[in-house]
């Protein structure tokens, strides 16, 4: 075979066969050919989704095909396998060079469905095993690192590759959660209508309940762990990324509360790339708690050993592990970042944390479970869920798509959606026969809320719904130069809020939820955008809540003032944490929840909401200096409230870390006395 150059295979692909000129077959029976670069069945993930795909689809008598390039022995009863040349001297080379190979081979037959499962532009489907790149590049980097990032040769040969994908409409897209579809939809522009979401399957012959009595006994006596002993799972191979880490810290948070003699263990099963992490243990001193069992096979024995799984992944699409996990009669603690938690619905099957930073969160959740009196019930709930999520079922919503796309290859592309990045279905009908949807959006009026120079936020109603739409009209290089010179970075767009929602979200502080966001223009004075969210209904602000409880008792109130303290220092904390500056740090950007605040009691959610990111940035590290800022402007907001030391000394304890020591507070009090000196300054000027 000629060589080809790997900067030149992305575009000089071979074409693959027209799904629109193909003739739907007369019988069931469907050919097939499955693309995926490693196809093992040692490995999970991606390559075990195909195989169990490639079996089904077997069974139910459809002629299928996988083109790999396996170097190992991968062969599955009934299936048809291709090897495809690819190099392997580089990861570049691995991804450009196995789907031009392999869309040659296809070519050379007659397929009714080409399913990639790897990068591979012209595909009639493909099924995303990862995150999109440009939400992991945008999600993990900031600033320069990011900038870098995407121009590193390997995540610009990604991007491009699937930017080719998302902007083929012929291409249907399969994810296994929605959080995946709303990375396409939030991050590549991408119209969630061509977005399948078909959930992964479970083998119940392997993973069930009755793992328990046949090998619980066994770890424990293998790991010298006492028979009353309450063991806590985690698998996977990307300790950093799966948050072992943070597992490791909600052990320690649970052995520290420990009242009773059942000692807590955690058994950890997984790829060790560092030796970073056994270390963290030896220095928290739970080296005899924690069994490290590294990679293993037969992997379902140790669900039998298990009381609880835990698995506070920072990124996932959809963790395996939570449906084995649950088919085994375990129940799971996992992450809103994890798609899937989707699939957690009783607290008899686990808890859906908000972050993989939230520690305490994860041990009180641990604990409760670990509580539960009725084991059975537990078990029970937790098989239950995991049935309705077979194998058998996932090949039958594919088959359906197959057949679907075969009806109807090609999805038309759309001519009116120049600029706009997201919008999301409640409003297409609205603007659907719009001429120039970002126009439209632009133009649409409504109540006035607040108008700074080339800034206006109003609100409008559609269909019956209340909206904010925020609209930038360019802020001119005068003012571009002004915070330059003031060595501030200017905000020139929409951009900067719709970011700062999207990064909320992954770190699982509540915010504004949008339903609209475009952009246009490349000159920086003169960008044109808009961010449309949906109205905060039932709301009430956190700088206004002391008027809805004063007719309250004094107990009452202050029950709540100290309740809204500590959830207020923990949001402030976790956003901090990852690197978080707001800028407009005030009382008034918080809001919450109205209630009959009569009726509220200690442990009551309280629900907080951060609101009017337009100026918000990430860094890698928050700055000391950002940080006084940010919690002196709280303070400051909140003199009106009069808080007792008592109340000022909770939110200190609830904030605390490492870094705020007592020169932190000193320097915040400072700041406090300069914003109240600026503000007496600035109202006798307006007096004068």
């Amino acid at each position: 075979m000629a060589a080809i150059n790997l900067n030149e295979a992305e575009t000089h692909l071979p074409a693959m066969p027209s799904a629109s000129k193909r003739v739907r077959p007369s019988h069931e029976s469907m050919k097939i050919a499955i693309a995926i670069r490693l196809f093992s069945p040692e490995i999970g993930g991606v390559e075990g989704v195909a195989r169990a795909l490639a079996s089904g689809l077997v069974r139910q008598g459809h002629d299928v095909h996988v083109f790999t390039s396996e170097p190992k022995d991968c062969a599955l009863d009934g299936v048809t396998l291709h090897r495809v040349r690819g190099w392997q001297f580089s990861s570049i080379a691995k991804t450009l060079s196995f789907p031009y190979f392999a869309k040659k081979a296809i070519a050379e037959q007659h397929f009714d469905i080409v399913h990639a499962f790897t990068r591979m532009p012209g595909a009639d489907i493909y099924r995303l095993a990862d995150p999109p790149q440009k939400a992991h590049l945008e999600r993990n980097y900031q600033g320069l690192k990011r900038v870098f990032a995407k121009l590193s040769l390997r995540n610009s040969t990604i991007l491009r590759l699937e930017r080719q994908i998302y902007e083929d409409h012929r291409t249907t897209l399969v994810t296994n959660s929605y959080r995946t579809r709303r990375d396409l939809e939030c991050y590549c522009a991408v119209d969630g209508s061509r977005v399948s979401v078909i959930r992964n399957g479970v083998d119940p012959e392997r993973f069930h309940p009755g793992l328990r009595k046949e090998f619980r006994q066994a770890i424990l006596d293998e790991l010298g762990i006492p028979e009353e002993a309450r063991i806590l799972l985690f698998m996977g191979n990307d300790f950093r990324r799966k948050g072992l880490t943070q597992t490791v810290q909600a052990l320690e948070t649970l052995q520290g509360r420990q009242t009773d003699e059942a000692p807590i263990h955690l058994i950890v099963v997984g790829l060790e790339r560092s030796p970073s992490f056994r270390r963290d243990v030896e220095a928290r001193g739970l080296s005899p708690t924690v069994h490290f069992m590294g990679r293993c096979k037969n992997s379902e024995r140790f669900y039998g050993a298990a009381d609880v799984f835990i698995l506070p992944t920072r990124e996932d699409p959809f963790a395996n592990t939570i449906l084995e996990s649950l088919a085994s009669g375990v129940p799971v603690i996992t992450t809103r970042t994890n798609g899937a938690g989707e699939i957690v619905e009783s607290p008899l099957e686990g808890t859906v944390v908000a972050s993989a930073d939230d520690c305490d969160a994860m041990a009180d959740a641990t604990s409760n479970l670990l509580q539960g009196k009725d084991l059975a019930a537990i078990r029970q709930a937790c098989r239950s869920r995991a049935m309705h999520y077979s194998w058998d079922q996932a090949v039958r919503h594919f088959e359906a798509l197959y057949r679907s796309h075969i009806d109807e290859p090609s999805a038309p592309a759309p001519h009116n959606r120049q600029g706009i990045h997201y919008l999301a279905p409640e409003l297409k009908p609205a603007f659907a026969d719009s001429p120039d949807i970002f126009g439209a959006i632009m133009a649409v009026s409504g109540e006035s809320k607040r108008s700074i120079d080339q800034r206006q936020t109003v609100r409008v109603e559609i269909e019956g719904k209340g909206y904010f739409l925020k609209k930038h009209r360019g802020v001119g290089w005068k003012e571009i130069l002004k915070n330059l010179a003031s060595l501030k970075r200017p905000t020139l767009s929409a951009r900067t809020e719709w970011e700062g929602i999207q990064t909320l979200q992954a770190l699982g502080i509540s915010t504004l939820s949008p339903v609209a966001y475009g952009q246009r223009g490349r000159n920086p004075a003169n960008i044109h955008s808009f961010l449309m969210t949906r109205e905060l209904e039932g709301m009430v602000k956190l700088s206004l809540i002391h008027h809805k409880f004063e007719s309250l008792p004094d107990k009452q109130i202050q029950l709540i003032r100290r309740e809204l303290i500590q959830a207020v220092a923990k949001l402030a904390k976790r956003f901090h944490a990852a690197g978080c500056a707001h800028a407009d740090f005030y009382l008034c950007h918080f809001m919450v929840k109205d209630r009959d605040w009569s009726q509220f009691a200690a442990g009551d959610e309280l629900d907080l909401h951060l609101i009017d990111l337009h100026r918000m940035r990430r860094y890698r590290k928050l700055p000391c200096s950002k940080r006084i800022k940010e919690i002196g402007a709280l303070f400051y907001s909140a003199t009106h409230l009069e808080l007792t030391k008592a109340e000022r000394d909770l939110f200190t304890r609830h904030y605390c870390d490492p870094e705020t020591n007592s020169d932190f507070w000193k320097n915040v009090c400072q700041r406090i006395i300069r914003l109240a000196a600026s503000k007496k300054r600035l109202l006798k000027k307006r007096s004068a």
